[in-house]
């Protein structure tokens, strides 16, 4: 496990927050703090996980990278609760399906993995059942619009 984090998460969540100059792309750097905290579950970012990341942002480095300052300062159960506070109810709905398909894309599920998941449902309120029907579900592309 690496040891990383210990920073003030208030000073964070604003850097993320829905003001009108950051609505552009707040969205978009919550949905990147979160893949990256389940990428960097197993304490090495593989090639692939970094390209897919790049591919979610837009090619948008400053994202990637307002996501990765916060990811490097801060605990993953802080980075959870950003997420989780920094989100509708949609959204919450919208990262768990897109985490989930995240967590599949080496068509392995990590034990890690399934905690970190776990952990984020849990931060986001949702019951069992809505877990499930969740991942049953599925992510469909067009839902990523909402954090741009």
């Amino acid at each position: 496990m690496n040891q990383r984090g210990g920073g003030e998460s208030e000073v964070y969540t604003m850097g993320v927050s829905n003001s009108s100059n950051s609505n552009k792309t707040s969205g978009k750097v919550v949905l990147c703090l979160a893949a990256i905290t389940l990428a960097g579950i197993d304490g090495e970012f593989k090639k692939e996980e970094i390209d897919r990341l790049r591919s979610l942002a837009g090619s948008d480095d400053k994202a990637i990278n307002d996501a990765l300052e916060i990811y490097n300062w801060l605990p993953t159960s802080e980075c959870i609760k950003i997420v989780a506070n920094s989100l509708t109810e949609q959204q919450k709905k919208i990262a768990f399906k897109f985490l989930y398909q995240y967590s599949h894309h080496d068509n392995e599920f990590h034990h890690s993995e399934q905690l970190l998941l776990k952990q984020y449902a849990e931060t986001f309120g949702f019951s069992e059942a809505t877990i499930k029907e969740l991942m049953k579900e599925g992510l469909r592309q067009e839902e990523l619009h909402l954090f741009n």
